[in-house]
């Protein structure tokens, strides 16, 4: 969501920096006596603008096109995200350090990538849960799970996070199954 975002808020910046200089443009060639537009037909808008009356359905249509624009740039802004770093706990004299969320979905794999039977593992980390997804070569058996469950949270424990994660594991075989 957050690369939508950039764009979004890019392609917006871009559209009023070229608004911006077009306007400017215009105000300098009238302050220096050019009474026809130079490169905007301001004097035609104008006109349209002042007999134009605000019920005509392209200027309603308009008002609602911006109005939409204005709740979808919201609902992106107000749209919930991966925390960027978790918090450990504060150390003596208030000392506040996070890890990067990254770094540790990647450590967490590869925490539970180590436990027997696993051939890939992957983590990642959302609001309060991590959530580890395993492949194995063998059969999908619920030993596995739970070691995968209890390497996850070991692993969780020792980092000694300020709000600890909920563990989900989920395991899938790569096994052929034979008939």
């Amino acid at each position: 969501m957050r690369t939508l975002n950039r764009f979004v808020s890019a392609v917006l910046a871009l559209v009023l920096l070229v608004g911006g200089v077009l306007v400017a443009a215009e105000i300098v060639s009238g302050a220096f006596g050019r009474e026809e537009p130079l490169l905007l037909p301001w004097d035609r808008w104008y006109d349209d603008a002042t007999s134009t009356a605000w019920s005509d359905p392209d200027v309603r249509l308009a008002c609602a096109g911006l109005v939409l624009a204005g709740v979808l740039l919201l609902v992106l802004e107000a749209a919930r995200r991966r925390p960027r770093a978790v918090a450990l706990t504060d150390g003596t004299d208030g000392v506040h350090a996070d890890l990067d969320r990254r770094g540790l979905e990647a450590w967490l794999g590869q925490r539970v990538a180590e436990v027997d039977g696993v051939s890939t593992a992957k983590a990642t980390i959302t609001g309060s849960t991590a959530q580890v997804r395993a492949e194995t070569a063998g059969p999908r058996n619920d030993r596995l799970h739970d070691e995968l469950q209890v390497a996850a949270g070991r692993a969780l424990d020792r980092l000694e996070l300020a709000h600890p994660l909920a563990v989900k594991v989920a395991v899938r075989s790569t096994r052929k199954e034979q008939a």
